[in-house]
């Protein structure tokens, strides 16, 4: 391994330049400058492809991966990952890969720390940094911290198992994608699957060492303008996707050789049952909001689930404050 591998970040861009920009400079500021920056340029805006002309021609480590036509689908949000994310990986030539959010922003030294993980166990797979909240001005949102208290090490397939229990998980937290993984592991598992953040932490994560720095900093930002809250108003089809992962992945012949078949079927049993429960839940919030649209697409994708009917009447109860504030505002 050499003294100074080269990290590989990706990064996809539409049209909000202004998170744009602030990412990039954040990225090629690092402390860590033996990196290579591979932009998807998603059919950007004008503003954002001058900019791209710009900065290619004034920093070598920029590359650049074009598409004509956006590439995402409201009906597949999650295609997109499989087609750019791929096609940049491709690219990559470092021995560890990050994805970053064109939005978000990343602490001076976040790179030379996860490169420090990485080198100072060859187990390593896998590593992470913290998340905080910062608003659409880049300020900090104040939040009490109630999860990823975990050792610098730990075998990457209990952190996994932990966040499958009722309770929330004490090892692990984040509102999206933030391992970077080592390259050769990456490939070896499919590259980038349309529901990246499960696919890693349940199909990449558990196979080694995962690696954390709480003083290495991703700087999530919330803004109105995020995927996961336009997609709220759309069919839940959590549980669908996730059993495509399972079997397109060979997940549970892969967990039952590695950890024995007694965790490979609660692996399975249970990420099934988390993920269906986000359906119910998602079903009963539309229909108490008489959005009908959305909850009939939920229900028409899990009307066999003998699951899905058993959890839907304590999700009502759970949820009918729901149900009242609607009819307030009816009326």
């Amino acid at each position: 391994m050499s003294s100074s591998p080269l990290f590989s970040i990706i990064m996809l861009t539409f049209n909000r330049p202004h998170y744009f920009k602030e990412a990039v400079e954040r990225v090629l500021s690092q402390t860590y400058s033996h990196l290579e920056l591979i932009i998807i340029d998603n059919a950007s805006t004008p503003e954002t492809q001058e900019y791209l002309s710009q900065i290619q021609k004034q920093d070598s480590r920029i590359k650049v991966v074009r598409y004509q036509t956006n590439q995402y689908d409201p009906n597949e949000p999650g295609k997109y990952i499989g087609i750019c994310f791929n096609a940049a990986l491709k690219v990559a030539q470092g021995e560890y890969v990050f994805y970053q959010e064109d939005d978000d922003l990343i602490s001076p030294d976040y790179i030379e720390r996860m490169v420090a993980l990485f080198q100072d166990n060859p187990q390593c797979t896998t590593a992470a940094g913290i998340w905080v909240s910062i608003d659409a001005q880049g300020k900090i949102i104040p939040e009490s911290r109630i999860s990823n208290f975990r050792p610098r090490y730990m075998p990457g397939h209990l952190m996994a198992l932990d966040t499958l229990k009722e309770l929330p998980s004490v090892l692990f937290s984040a509102p999206g994608t933030i391992f970077t993984i080592r390259r050769d592991v990456l490939l070896a598992a499919g590259g980038y699957h349309p529901i990246i953040e499960s696919s890693q932490m349940y199909g990449i994560v558990p196979f080694g060492v995962t690696g954390f720095d709480e003083k290495a900093v991703l700087y999530w930002r919330r803004h109105p303008g995020q995927l996961n809250l336009t997609l709220q108003s759309r069919p839940c089809r959590s549980a669908e996707y996730h059993r495509a992962l399972l079997k397109e992945w060979d997940l549970h012949r892969k967990w039952e050789e590695k950890f024995g078949k007694k965790t490979a079927d609660h692996f399975v049993r249970t990420l099934i049952w988390q993920k269906t429960l986000v359906c119910a839940d998602s079903f009963i919030s539309s229909l108490f909001r008489f959005s009908w649209k959305p909850a009939w697409g939920t229900l028409s994708k899990h009307w066999n689930s003998w699951y899905f009917w058993k959890m839907i009447p304590q999700r009502a109860w759970i949820n009918k404050w729901l149900l009242k504030k609607s009819l307030l505002q009816a009326h």
